[in-house]
């Protein structure tokens, strides 16, 4: 049973990264709605959408939900999109062209038309799903690939 935890222990110390590790910032975003799965919707107002904010970073060619306890994630890159899966099943980050975000316009609290800017080239789309128990909860907003904000 020793030798059991033994090999645990170690196993698990290479899934995550050590506290003080440097990595790079592979997406950062800030949500601009939020649709949760009791059927609320609205808009992110500027103070919650810097504490609801995501960053997904990678180190040593692993990717972690660093604004969701470092869960580890699987990056899967398919066309316009990438995909960032948390390997515990509690949620994903989809990133592509902004063009792309949900048809949201036909709610009024989510007219989102003038929050995207024209004049930022490298600027994606995203949502952020997540679960919470058996709720669950998804971000959509825009942000960048590295380091932006």
């Amino acid at each position: 049973m020793r030798k059991l935890c033994l090999v645990a222990a170690v196993l698990l110390a290479g899934a995550v990264p050590v506290s003080g590790q440097v990595g790079e910032v592979a997406f950062q975003g800030r949500p601009l709605a939020i649709i949760n799965g009791s059927g609320g919707h609205g808009k992110v107002d500027e103070d919650a959408s810097v504490e609801a904010s995501v960053v997904i970073m990678e180190i040593d060619e692993r990717y972690y939900w660093a604004t969701r306890e470092m869960k580890p994630m699987l990056r899967s890159p398919s066309g316009l999109f990438t995909t960032y899966h948390a390997l515990d099943g509690s949620g994903y980050v989809r990133v592509g062209p902004p063009e792309f975000l949900p048809e949201l316009e036909s709610v009024p609290e989510l007219q989102m038309d003038d929050e995207l800017d024209p004049d930022q080239p490298f600027q994606f789309g995203y949502i952020e799903h997540l679960v919470m128990f058996l709720t669950p909860i998804t971000y959509v907003g825009t942000g960048t690939e590295g380091p932006a904000f």
